[in-house]
């Protein structure tokens, strides 16, 4: 069995496909609306199961990294916010 779990984010929505994002090189993979659990939201991780042939066989909400990704991007904003806030008031 060569199945193996990558994970991805949502990028988006279109029609009846979710399309992920896999990897470092960001390769992208439309899934069926109909072999997503439950819904999904643009941004959100999920751990994927991949066949051989590189078909989506399942798909899981990967909750821990969402949040530990929103953190660290709610982190970053704030830091530009204090930087920019900063700048205007010398």
């Amino acid at each position: 069995m060569d199945d193996h779990k990558v994970k991805a984010v949502v990028d988006r929505i279109e029609d009846r496909y979710v399309v992920l994002l896999m990897g470092e090189e960001e390769k992208e993979l439309h899934v069926p609306l109909e072999q997503v659990p439950g819904e999904l939201q643009e941004g959100e991780w999920v751990i994927a199961t991949l066949s051989a042939q590189q078909e989506v066989i399942s798909l899981k909400t990967d909750k821990e990294e969402t949040e530990k990704i929103g953190t660290r991007i709610q982190e970053k904003v704030k830091h530009l916010k204090q930087r920019m806030a900063s700048r205007f008031k010398k």
